[in-house]
C-alpha cells in the first residue's frame, strides 16, 4: 500500500485523536422529574473523549426530600459501578404557576431504595470549584436551571471566564412553544431562576445554546423504551427508570405519554457537533425569560436550530444500547 502526504497525514490525525486526553465536564442537571435527563448522562457517560468530573444538581423546591436527586444520581451510578463525585446544589426558587405535573416528582419511587447512609455527595459550588482548579480547560453541560452555574460564576468571576472552557446550555426558546406552535416561549430552565440565568448569560463566558426549537419532534416514544429492557445495561436501567416516569407523566398528559429529549440532544451536540445545525448569532434574554435574536450588544453564541433526528437516535443506540466498542467511561 503506497501513502501520499495527504494520506500519511490523516494517518497521524486519526493517531493523535485517538490518543489525545478525555475533555474534562461538569454535568449540571435537574433529574427529579424527568428520566430523561439519565438518558443525557447515559450518553455522556458512553462518550470515549469526554471525562465526567462531576455530576451536580439544581433542588427543586417542591420536592419533601432534600436529598432528592443526590439519591436518584447515587441509585444510577451504584447500579452502572460509576465513582464519578457528586455535590448537591441550592435550590431553584418556586414558581406559583409552575404546572401541577411539574411538582411530581416522577424519580422518587425509583430512587426510594437509597438510604442517606448510601450517599456521598459534596456542596456542589466547592466540587465545582475544585474541578475548574484541576483541569483549566472544563465545559459545562448545564441541562436545569442555571443556579449552580451562576453560584460559580459569582463566588470566582476571573476564575470561570479563564477556566470554563464553554457552557453548553439547554434552555431557551426561539421560535416555537413547548406544542410546537410558532411563537417562543419563556422556556422553563432559564425563566425559573431568571436572575441565575442573566448571569451566565452575561459571564463573557462562550455558550452553546439549544433551545427546545430542534428537539420538539426528537420524541421518546413508549415503543422505545420498551426495547431498552431486552438491551445493555445501562439501557436496562434506564427503562426501569422510564417506566416510572411514564407512569407519572401519562396522569397528565392523556394521550400523550412522549416527552421530548431536549437533554440528550443537547449532551448529543456536545458530543458531535454534526447532530444538527446551528447558527452565530446574538441572543437577548429579556426580563421575563424569553430568548429572541438581539442585537450586537447582547451575547454572540452558537446557536442550534435543527436536529438531526435520525443521527441523534443512531448515536444513542450505539453508545448507550447496542455497541461493546463504547463502554462506560468513568471512575470504578
Amino acid at each position: 500500500m503506497k501513502f501520499t502526504h495527504n494520506g500519511w497525514a490523516w494517518l497521524f490525525l486519526w493517531a493523535w485523536l485517538a490518543n489525545a486526553p478525555a475533555k474534562p465536564v461538569i454535568v449540571d442537571y435537574d433529574p427529579g422529574n424527568f428520566s430523561e435527563d439519565l438518558y443525557a448522562l447515559a450518553l455522556m457517560l458512553h462518550a470515549p473523549d469526554l471525562s465526567i468530573e462531576a455530576v451536580t444538581m439544581t433542588h427543586s423546591p417542591y420536592s419533601d426530600d432534600p436529598l432528592l436527586e443526590s439519591r436518584i444520581t447515587t441509585r444510577f451510578f451504584n447500579e452502572l459501578g460509576c465513582r464519578v463525585p457528586i455535590g448537591q446544589g441550592l435550590p431553584w426558587p418556586k414558581d406559583p404557576d409552575l404546572p401541577e405535573f411539574l411538582r411530581i416528582n416522577s424519580l422518587e419511587k425509583w430512587a426510594s431504595g437509597i438510604e442517606d447512609d448510601q450517599i456521598k455527595h459534596e456542596d456542589a459550588l466547592t466540587l465545582m470549584g475544585q474541578v475548574l482548579d484541576s483541569n483549566p480547560k472544563t465545559i459545562i453541560l448545564a441541562l436545569g436551571p442555571l443556579t449552580n452555574v451562576a453560584a460559580l460564576i459569582n463566588h470566582d468571576p476571573a476564575k470561570s471566564k479563564e477556566r470554563i472552557e464553554r457552557i453548553v446550555l439547554m434552555g431557551g426558546s426561539l421560535n416555537y412553544d413547548y406544542g410546537g406552535l410558532p411563537g417562543s416561549v419563556a422556556e422553563y430552565n432559564l425563566a425559573i431562576d431568571l436572575k441565575s440565568s442573566q448571569t451566565v448569560w452575561n459571564s463573557g463566558i462562550p455558550i452553546t445554546l439549544v433551545p427546545i426549537d430542534p428537539s420538539l419532534d426528537l420524541i421518546l416514544w413508549s415503543e422505545d423504551y420498551k426495547d431498552l429492557a431486552k438491551r445493555s445495561r445501562t439501557a436496562r436501567l434506564l427503562h426501569a427508570a422510564s417506566e416510572v416516569h411514564f407512569e407519572s407523566w401519562s396522569q397528565y398528559h392523556v394521550g400523550q405519554n412522549h416527552p421530548a429529549l431536549f437533554d440528550t440532544f443537547t449532551a448529543a451536540v456536545l458530543i458531535d457537533p454534526g447532530m444538527g445545525y446551528y447558527l452565530e448569532k446574538n441572543v437577548a434574554l429579556d426580563e421575563r425569560g424569553f430568548t429572541r435574536w438581539g442585537s450586537s450588544d447582547d451575547p454572540l453564541m452558537k446557536v442550534y436550530t435543527l436536529a438531526d433526528h435520525k443521527g441523534v437516535r443512531k448515536l444513542f443506540r450505539r453508545h448507550v444500547v447496542t455497541d461493546p466498542r463504547f463502554p462506560i467511561n468513568c471512575r470504578k
